[in-house]
């Protein structure tokens, strides 16, 4: 849900931009350094095995899939090589970043789901209160029909307004009356 919530964190971790990987020597003169990040790019790593491909592009964040994991991360970070645009890390190194950035994420959400507690949408509007979780799933009544819904945890994340669901109002609501 919260895709760009570990792009701070990520960005930390993958330090200064990645430096443009030498070309070979013997390559031919004539072979050109291939484009920077963009939609459906392959990534390299520093060795230069495949890392995963850029799904999107989003202002000055890449989505980023290593197969197994998406991320957020600032196109800043990408290098180039003549195989295409390299990242500083190898996908084990970003698969882990990413499994990390989400046992942290679900323990900040876990920490706020209080009966009562408000889930405000991607526009800062108030949609639901929570009702009680159990495992995995939480069950919100939402503001406008007070009808309840169960959601996964995964599909919240928490910051210093509390709960947040990556929805607006209009979203929402149209989920909520779909769900019956």
């Amino acid at each position: 849900m919260k895709l760009f919530a570990t792009t701070a964190g990520l960005a930390l971790a993958l330090g200064a931009p990645t430096a443009a990987l030498a070309q070979d020597a013997a390559a031919p003169p004539a072979q050109a350094e291939a484009k920077g990040p963009e939609a459906g790019a392959t990534v390299y790593d520093p060795q230069g095995n495949e890392a995963g491909t850029i799904v999107s592009i989003s202002g000055n964040v890449a989505v980023f899939s290593t197969g197994t994991n998406q991320l957020g991360i600032p196109l800043d970070r990408f290098g180039k090589s003549p195989k295409g645009p390299t990242i500083a890390l190898t996908k084990p190194q970003l698969d882990a970043l990413a499994e990390q950035a989400k046992t942290e994420t679900a323990a900040k959400v876990r920490a706020k789901l209080t009966p009562g507690a408000e889930v405000r949408g991607s526009n800062g509007a108030v949609l639901a209160k929570v009702k009680g979780s159990a495992g995995d799933n939480v069950t919100l009544t939402a503001e406008n029909g007070g009808r309840d819904v169960q959601v996964p945890i995964s599909g919240l994340a928490a910051d210093d307004m509390g709960l947040t669901i990556n929805m607006t109002a209009e979203q929402f609501a149209a989920a909520v009356a779909a769900a019956g």
